[in-house]
């Protein structure tokens, strides 16, 4: 698409629009043509229609929270506390409550990156043995419901936030019995301790969240209220 083009489309200055999309080729991002730019594999994945999109994840990177706390990195260096306290001393969880349109991209973005690690996942462990699994911090549930379909045999608790869990639909439709299947094996619950009675646990970047301390904590907390656990993403 030539460049005039794109920038009479997004109301924007030419020659910044070309600056921002030449570093952009340098990436991979975008490939440079006569006047204009065409789509490489990796600016297809900033599509809405993907179907892997990460076009949510890029929004997320743009948000103040984001760019606030890289500007508060030295308080990070000095403290090793979160640099996100500056702007909201209870954490990230707590600035997005108060601000839902962030929030809703927050949720899109980490949406998205579930879905591209699904498949990883999946073809790393067999949970043929567990009867109950449950997601820690599932978000919306992308990564429980695959591994559902996956397990025919076991039922799945979704545990998050009350402000995520209350957002969170069941995807049934009347042609799609597979998916009417799998939503009346997954219960949903909110809270920040880990849910007893699962025999495998999730944790997919969970912890990651918190001090290590605080990750330590947490990651006991759920060994000693199950079994088993599959953690595909902890602090380390």
């Amino acid at each position: 698409m030539a460049i005039s083009e794109l920038a009479a489309a997004c109301g924007v200055d030419l020659g910044a629009l070309d600056r921002v999309l030449r570093l952009l080729t340098t990436h991979g991002i975008f490939e440079r043509q006569q006047g204009g730019y065409c789509h490489t594999p990796s600016s297809h994945l900033l599509r809405s229609d993907h179907p892997v999109t990460m076009r949510p994840f890029a929004q997320m990177m743009g948000l103040p929270f984001v760019w606030g706390s890289l500007a508060e990195l030295k308080h990070s260096v000095r403290t090793g506390k979160p640099a996100i306290e500056v702007m909201e001393p209870k954490g990230v969880f707590a600035y997005l409550q108060d601000r839902p349109d962030e929030a809703a991209i927050f949720g899109r973005a980490m949406t998205a990156k579930a879905s591209v690690d699904i498949g990883a996942v999946i073809a790393a462990y067999d949970f043929a043995s567990f009867g109950r699994i449950a997601d820690i911090g599932g978000g919306r549930g992308h990564l429980l419901r695959a591994v559902l379909e996956a397990t025919p045999g076991a039922n799945g608790i979704l545990f998050d936030l009350a402000a995520v869990i209350d957002t969170v639909t069941p995807r049934t439709s009347p042609g799609s019995p597979c998916r009417r299947a799998i939503s009346s094996r997954r219960a949903t619950q909110c809270g920040r301790i880990c849910p007893h009675g699962s025999a495998a646990r999730l944790a997919r970047r969970a912890v990651r969240r918190d001090p290590e301390r605080d990750s330590a904590r947490g990651a006991s907390q759920c060994h000693r209220s199950g079994s088993r656990r599959f953690d595909s993403g902890t602090a380390g």
